[in-house]
């Protein structure tokens, strides 16, 4: 069963978000940058 949360992301993203793949952590906010440039606090280590 596909949650409410999930149909939204493959929609926004075109995947499901378990499928994100994520590298190094932001030196801001300390969440993990995704693959397409993006953090927690949407500075991406800049």
């Amino acid at each position: 069963m596909v949650m409410a949360e999930d149909e939204e992301h493959i929609r926004f993203w075109g995947k499901s978000a378990e499928k994100v793949i994520y590298g190094e952590e932001c030196p801001f906010c300390h969440s993990r940058i995704d693959e397409f440039g993006f953090c927690a606090c949407d500075a991406a280590g800049d």
